[in-house]
């Protein structure tokens, strides 16, 4: 029995929408929680300043990223044979980013965590453009879920071990989140 008439629809298109769509709710709610969490858990002023580095780290990685993750998506897909050049340059220009900024932060003196929400942030937004080149949906759902969940995972058990309940340490397992879910996904499925 055909649901769905022969107009051109690829059943396997819609399931795999289906399953982003459901991995990004199951993400954002994970992010939801955690943040729930950390402002129940952290002081008024840790909260803040957490939520400060977070956001002006966030803001400094879109012009880091500078559309790479959407452009390694387009020339992923039109022409699998270059990925690894592509996947080589962008990790090189934003590699050379990254060590540029650091002498600015220290020179105008900007708060390292921040260059640490950089550093954490801007690899898995690039390897997020890249999985999504080659149009691997399960890949793609697992890292948003991954990389949500290893960031509730580690704050919580930052919070057991209440010595190091600081700003510090929950920035930096907050941003290195995604580069463990990059390490797990491909011990597991080489990309």
């Amino acid at each position: 029995m055909k649901i769905l008439p022969d107009i051109g629809i690829n059943r396997k298109l819609i399931k795999s929408v289906g399953l982003l769509g459901v991995s990004n709710i199951i993400a954002q709610a994970i992010a939801f929680v955690t943040s729930i969490f950390l402002a129940w858990t952290l002081s008024k002023s840790d909260y803040g300043y957490f939520r400060y580095v977070i956001q002006v780290g966030n803001f400094i990685v879109m012009f880091i990223a500078a559309g790479y993750a959407g452009a390694l998506t387009r020339f992923i897909a039109a022409e699998r044979k270059k990925r690894n050049a592509y996947f080589s340059t962008a990790m090189a220009i934003v590699g050379i980013i990254l060590i540029l900024l650091f002498p600015l932060f220290l020179i105008l003196h900007i708060d390292l965590l921040v260059y640490v929400v950089i550093v954490g942030y801007s690899i898995p937004m690039i390897y997020n453009g890249i999985i999504r080149g080659f149009i691997d949906y399960r890949k793609i759902a697992l890292f948003n879920i991954l990389r949500s969940g290893l960031k509730l995972l580690f704050v919580s058990l930052i919070f057991v071990f209440s010595f190091l309940k600081t700003p510090l340490y929950i920035i930096g397992v907050y941003s290195f989140g995604g580069w463990l879910g990059i390490f797990i996904l491909e011990t597991w499925r080489k990309t």
